[in-house]
């Protein structure tokens, strides 16, 4: 069970840290038109780890990328406090290396992706049987998430030069704390835009939400059973109103905005919908200010032994699954890094609030204040 203690400032830090990540990576992946879903939390641990074992300029790069604090010893504190509060039969947090086995990685490195991040290491023949060791990583993430990441690496990511792959993976499952009841379930309508209108199952209940209506758009938050877990809902007031939501999101402090829900009775109508993506961030995270660990240049030098030939970051790729329905979520991702040589009761006249979700809208799933998961949802055809 997490724990009801408020956390230090060290995990506060951290918080910060990685949501500021996320809305960073969110401007870029959904800088598109499509819909999109990722896991910003199992992007940064994993980046994370590519931290740990980074020196000089790679290092600045994700220090800066990633908007860690200035003291390592004590953000590395902050990620293992946060890593042992977020424990819970409803979350699967699960980290690996996965390592040439004739590559010297230095027993500093192992014991502290250990330590601060709760990663086993596993040796495989990258060499002479990268195929096989393709399908053993996939096979390690598949079970993390419950069979639904499967194939994160397509068949070819590796080759004979891999010499590492840092491997996290996130599974969240949980029933809603006031469940939609199926009898309630509606086809209805959902505006993909001013001019096109579709039926979908709309689920819908009365009762009391976390709730805040702004100028242009309207939160909800949704608690599951365990109320440490809660799912966002930002909706813009304007059927075309998402991209004006999506840039002001830009300029505000999510943990603020949050703060400002109260707990209102809301008659709330929202879509069942299930999603699944995949992104080859290599190119995402070069454009949010990673680029020296994707060079030649790369330094790494607290990872292999200093016999070994120097790496570099080669790909990440990361996969996440999605489903809402009546009785709660289930949400999964992996991300992987994959590096290679150089080269209350209710009061009768309580007003309630309407919240619904028939338009393009924003959704989060949070562990208190820690963005796990970030979506929008434009269409149902994907």
């Amino acid at each position: 069970m997490a724990s009801s203690t408020a956390p230090s400032k060290f995990v506060n830090a951290v918080v910060e840290s990685s949501n500021k990540f996320a809305l960073d990576l969110f401007k870029i992946i959904g800088s598109g038109e499509e819909n999109c879903f990722f896991s910003p939390f199992s992007i940064y641990i994993a980046l994370v780890l590519t931290y740990i074992g980074a020196a000089g300029k790679t290092a600045a790069e994700l220090i800066e990328s990633l908007h860690l604090p200035e003291n390592k010893d004590e953000f590395l504190q902050g990620i293992r406090e946060l890593l042992d509060a977020i424990k819970n039969p409803k979350l699967n947090a699960a980290t690996e290396i996965f390592i040439e086995k004739t590559y010297k990685v230095k027993p500093s490195y192992i014991e502290a992706a250990k330590k601060f991040v709760d990663s086993e290491s596993r040796l495989l023949d990258f060499k002479t049987a990268y195929a096989e060791a393709e399908k053993l990583i996939n096979a390690w993430v598949s079970t993390q998430t419950k069979q639904k990441i499967n194939d994160l690496l397509p068949s070819g990511t590796l080759s004979s030069d891999t010499r590492l792959v840092l491997v996290n993976a996130v599974h969240f499952k949980d029933d809603w704390m006031h469940q939609f009841k199926a009898r309630n379930t509606r086809d209805d309508d959902f505006h993909l835009s001013k001019e096109k209108t579709i039926k979908v199952p709309m689920m819908s209940q009365t009762e009391r939400f976390g709730y805040l209506k702004k100028d242009d758009f309207k939160i909800l938050q949704l608690p599951y059973q365990d109320p440490n877990f809660s799912m966002v809902i930002i909706l813009p007031e304007e059927i075309d109103g998402l991209k004006s939501v999506e840039k002001k999101l830009q300029s505000v402090n999510l943990n603020s905005l949050l703060a400002e829900t109260k707990s209102c009775k809301v008659d709330v109508k929202l879509p069942k919908f299930k999603l699944e993506k995949f992104v080859d961030l290599t190119q995402i995270l070069s454009q949010n200010g990673l680029n020296h660990m994707f060079t030649d240049d790369a330094n790494f030098s607290e990872i292999f032994e200093p016999s070994e030939e120097p790496i570099k970051v080669d790909k990440v790729l990361h996969k996440a699954f999605v489903e809402v329905n009546e009785e709660g979520t289930e949400a999964a991702a992996a991300t992987a890094v994959m590096c290679m040589p150089l080269c209350l009761r209710i009061e009768p006249k309580e007003p309630i609030h309407p919240f619904i979700v028939d338009r393009p809208f924003i959704y989060l799933i949070l562990y208190r204040q820690t963005v796990l998961f970030w979506g929008r949802l434009k269409s149902f055809n994907e």
